[in-house]
């Protein structure tokens, strides 16, 4: 049997059953955002992320960027856990004939990222490989009551999501299809959020302290992500369709590309907004106090429900004729 027959969450499991049962300064280990382990007295998050060329970025992407994204989509993690990052480790693979100023641009974008939520790059490691490869990892601390975990939502809760989705989706199709030239990456609005995501640490530390329930950041895709918010909390999800914030790139990409701005929205992945539950008497509060205390939008997208898995919903509250897709990295977009 091969891994492409079996998918990444699938091999995720049964290496968490070789695993087995973790020591007792393990407080959440396989299976969520980041592992939180005891430590000293304190309780330290801890999350790693790689990054591999053509898989994760090509050659077309400036290295500011890719360095920018390898540092903040762990940083996202941090986030979904309700913590905050602190220190950074960065191990690359690099081939022989890789541009030094290449190596700068992507440091400068590592550098500049671990600045603006206030984490610093500390060590690392560096080998020689056939490709760019990138892995980060990086530590957090989270106090017990900002904690949140996947397995926690409860039935009848509202579904929230921060920001809007498919655009980062948006942005690699247009990448993807030369709708904009290299020169034009930096300033682009179309393709930013895909090289350039943001890690909700502020707002997910807010809505921790407002009654957040069950959280997750949006890596995969809603859809696949709020699967596992089900599958770990023992409920199943409804969510409507029309209420999905569909961003604004997903719905200018469709001017030149034949595509579903909504599709992007439940399946494009990597929008690295907060997936979250929370009671449906805390859901308004939030929705109005995150926009004054952040100014990011806070949509409530559905409903917590008995049962298993995620169903869509069109407005009638009919079932909504979609193909279930996300991202797994043996099986790619399914």
């Amino acid at each position: 049997m091969k891994v492409s027959e079996i998918g990444e969450f699938n091999l995720i499991d049964r290496i968490k059953s070789m695993i087995g049962r973790h020591g007792d300064d393990v407080r959440i280990g396989i299976g969520d955002d980041a592992a939180l382990v005891s430590f000293d007295g304190s309780e330290v998050l801890l999350t790693t992320d790689v990054l591999v060329e053509n898989v994760h970025f090509t050659n077309e992407i400036p290295p500011h960027s890719i360095g920018y994204k390898s540092i903040a989509v762990n940083i996202s993690d941090i986030a979904a856990m309700g913590g905050k990052p602190k220190h950074i480790l960065v191990s690359l693979s690099l081939p022989e004939n890789t541009e030094i100023d290449f190596v700068d641009e992507m440091y400068k974008g590592m550098i500049d990222c671990a600045k603006k939520y206030n984490a610093g790059i500390v060590g690392g490691n560096m080998s020689r490989s056939s490709e760019i490869v990138i892995n980060v990892t990086v530590t957090g601390t989270v106090e017990p009551e900002n904690l949140r975990k996947r397995s926690t939502a409860s039935v009848g809760d509202s579904i929230l999501v921060t920001g809007s989705l498919g655009g980062s989706a948006a942005g690699l199709l247009a990448i993807e299809k030369g709708i904009v030239d290299q020169g034009g990456y930096h300033n682009n609005d179309l393709i930013k959020k895909h090289l350039y995501p943001k890690a909700r640490i502020e707002e997910s530390r807010f809505l921790a302290k407002l009654g957040s329930r069950a959280v997750e950041d949006i890596s995969d895709s809603l859809f696949l992500d709020l699967s596992n918010i089900c599958l770990a909390s023992n409920v199943g999800a409804v969510i409507d369709v029309s209420k999905i914030p569909v961003a604004l790139e997903a719905k200018e990409i469709k001017k030149a590309i034949d595509c579903n701005p909504l599709n992007l929205a439940l399946s494009g992945g990597e929008d690295y907004e907060l997936l979250l539950t929370a009671s449906k008497e805390q859901a308004k509060n939030m929705i109005e106090s995150l926009m004054i205390e952040t100014g990011t939008e806070l949509s409530e997208i559905g409903e917590i429900v008995e049962g298993s898995g995620v169903r869509l919903i069109d407005p009638d509250g009919e079932e909504f004729d979609y193909e279930k897709s996300g991202f797994d990295h043996f099986k790619g977009a399914k």
